[in-house]
């Protein structure tokens, strides 16, 4: 299992990996008005980096966006609806 990294170099575009999974907080972390902390997020597979992103708006101090972030974020990431199964795998769909 590789090593959990956060780059920060760029506070407008912060990066986080952790085995299989990157993570980009895309726009950073605003720091005015606390009470509230939204993000862009942009997950994504290592081995499929463009195939396999998933874009979500939430905040994180709101546990039913959180939760839903975690189901989509699976349901795409695991499974993108683009890819047919059982066809010959890794054909796109013409829609």
């Amino acid at each position: 299992m590789s090593k959990a990294q956060l780059h920060s170099e760029n506070p407008e575009l912060l990066l986080y990996t952790e085995g299989r999974l990157h993570i980009t907080v895309l726009g950073g972390v605003r720091l005015s008005g606390l009470d509230r902390l939204k993000v862009k997020l942009k997950l994504t597979l290592k081995e499929k980096p463009n195939e396999a992103a998933f874009r979500h708006h939430l905040d994180l101090y709101n546990s039913i966006q959180c939760e839903q972030l975690i189901e989509k974020a699976s349901e795409v990431l695991c499974n993108p609806p683009f890819f047919r199964t059982g066809l010959g795998g890794g054909h796109r769909n013409s829609f």
